[in-house]
């Protein structure tokens, strides 16, 4: 039987959650690719316990990586593919990505199960025309658990892992939403309330800032899976937690926020985007968008602070859309 390796150095970037979930999808493209192999993936901590429960992976090794080897190899192996059995995705977008995102931007900015990480990881595996071969692309994390009704998520924060973020923040903690320290997020739950008093709120965040209900914390990958499953939706900018949500296949409002979080590049058909509360924002910089080189490449149209939301009308469409009945 043919052994196909698939190499994801999370050794490199221990405290990494968006990109590490996200390569859950990896296995499924290349057992589709070579049906009859063994697939071995190679990887470490969290996400060596998450592939392990993956249908598509035959074996999980979990290593701190190879005395010697530097992020310079992985990341050459990722982008220069050679070995046919050997493959390696990094935590770093492929050169060719820009360009071929661009390229094709209206394709793969409403593709339903593939957004720009999927993209950069075709690349890197080599196989990016599975991208238009139909293949619905997007993997899911069996669960027992059931959605709940009136339930409604938050993850307020940029990160779930509550680390030092690359991502530009708007108030200097990571509450992307108007950059207002929390304010928004109080209007918008308080307006939720008062159209039904009786939906409960669960506060993903690295502590509990006093907004839901119940507080969701830093968990084991497999249960932060199960319970970001359990809301009717949720509401949040990325931060990596999105892509949690994605693998449970739980319903999104998605916000922009800043020079990330852009809807066009991150969505996936489980989420959804209120193109008119962000009217301003998509005027001045959807066009750019079609044209990126990197998120900085926004630098040009976006002045480094959240487009402002209002958080009244965000909970009035996000009840009449998932709870009103």
């Amino acid at each position: 039987m043919r052994v196909i390796n698939l190499v994801i150095p999370r050794w490199f970037y221990p405290n990494n959650l968006g990109d590490s979930i996200h390569s859950y999808f990896a296995p499924k493209v290349i057992k589709h690719k070579f049906p009859d192999s063994k697939l071995v993936v190679v990887t470490y901590g969290e996400l060596a316990s998450l592939m392990s429960l993956n249908p598509y992976v035959d074996s999980v090794i979990n290593t701190t990586g190879v005395r010697g080897l530097t992020p310079d190899y992985y990341r050459s192996w990722a982008f220069n593919r050679e070995s046919k059995d050997h493959y390696c995705l990094y935590a770093q977008w492929h050169p060719m990505l820009w360009e071929y995102w661009n390229d094709n931007f209206n394709y793969f900015s409403n593709h339903p199960t593939a957004n720009i990480l999927t993209v950069n990881s075709l690349l890197q595996l080599g196989m990016e025309s599975m991208l238009f071969s139909g293949i619905d692309l997007h993997t899911t994390l069996d669960s027992d658990i059931e959605r709940e009704e009136r339930t409604l998520g938050i993850a307020p924060m940029t990160k779930l892992s509550g680390k030092h973020t690359p991502h530009p923040g708007c108030d200097g903690i990571g509450l992307r939403f108007n950059g207002d320290k929390g304010e928004s997020w109080k209007k918008f739950i308080e307006t939720v309330k008062s159209l039904d008093k009786n939906i409960h709120i669960i506060e993903y965040s690295p502590k509990y800032l006093g907004l839901g209900d119940e507080h969701v914390g830093e968990l084991p990958w497999p249960k932060l899976i199960e319970e970001v499953r359990r809301p009717t939706v949720s509401v949040m900018t990325d931060g990596g937690l999105h892509h949690a949500f994605n693998l449970a296949n739980s319903p999104l409002v998605f916000l922009a926020s800043q020079q990330v979080s852009k809807e066009t590049h991150l969505m996936l058909s489980n989420s959804r985007f209120y193109p008119d509360l962000h009217a301003s924002c998509m005027d001045r910089c959807y066009n750019n968008l079609r044209n990126l080189k990197g998120w900085k490449g926004l630098d040009t149209t976006c002045n480094k602070s959240c487009q402002t939301v209002d958080p009244y009308r965000l909970a009035e469409k996000v009840f009449k859309d998932y709870f009103d009945e």
